[in-house]
């Protein structure tokens, strides 16, 4: 009766396990809004005025959407063309955009290029809040740094990320953000240290279905030297190799 009992406590205890050790995979869809500093409207700028601008360049957007799988990550930006695949094992961010479509950007995500020239650590700091997000409570993990403050909203356990998986990228602090949350955030609050804009972006949409790896799949590609050596520290330029 008692090797019965205990083989029932682990079989319990490895099922809680294996329930807080599963990551969110599936797609997430945020909505994107920004607001004008004071200092913005002080220039007569006004928010339609800046939404014009940034569509005529092709670089707004008003929702994005994620797709996670484990450590691999797709991001897309639509009605603009561009999209990033980031590459777990490879610790890099490949980005794609419509005005160069035979180019990728490949970032090392292990370089934070804010600290390795300028010797700036950012602060990170995790607290309570009121805010409730899709229903959830939320708590608040503020980054900042030299060039800029982002705000991460996050409710504990919900969508979560394990860190470890993680834990080398730190590319924007993406890393010390899991760190403190072990959650893929509700809300992100983004103000550059130029004080013009700060961009808002709200989780509207979650979709648990199974996300294929066919969706991180690279096209075959050689780098480009020439434009690598004008690239900064992270970066290489790689082209796609046309299939005849």
């Amino acid at each position: 009766m008692k090797r019965i009992v205990g083989i029932y406590i682990i079989v319990f205890l490895s099922s809680i396990t294996t329930m807080l050790a599963q990551n969110f995979e599936g797609s997430l869809s945020y909505s994107v809004d920004f607001e004008l500093t004071p200092k913005m409207k002080e220039k007569g700028m006004t928010k339609e005025i800046v939404m014009e601008i940034m569509s005529k360049d092709g670089g707004f957007s008003k929702v994005i959407n994620y797709w996670y799988k484990k450590d691999n990550y797709l991001l897309e930006v639509p009605n603009t063309g561009s999209k990033s695949i980031y590459i777990g094992e490879k610790n890099t961010l490949y980005s794609f955009t419509k005005e160069n479509p035979n180019t990728i950007i490949a970032t090392d995500v292990t370089i934070n290029l804010d600290n390795q020239m300028y010797g700036n650590k950012p602060t990170v700091s995790v607290e309570d809040t009121d805010e409730v997000i899709l229903g959830k409570k939320c708590k608040r993990v503020t980054i900042s740094w030299s060039n800029g403050t982002t705000e991460y909203y996050f409710s504990p356990g919900f969508l979560p990320m394990d860190a470890k998986l993680y834990k080398d990228f730190n590319h924007n602090m993406w890393n010390a953000y899991l760190e403190k949350s072990n959650a893929l955030p509700l809300r992100i609050v983004k103000k550059g240290s130029n004080d013009y804009l700060t961009f808002i972006m709200n989780l509207q949409n979650i979709d648990e279905t199974r996300v294929s790896k066919k969706e991180f799949d690279l096209p075959e590609m050689v780098i480009d030297e020439l434009n690598s050596d004008f690239m900064p520290a992270n970066q290489k330029a790689y082209t796609k190799i046309s299939k005849k």
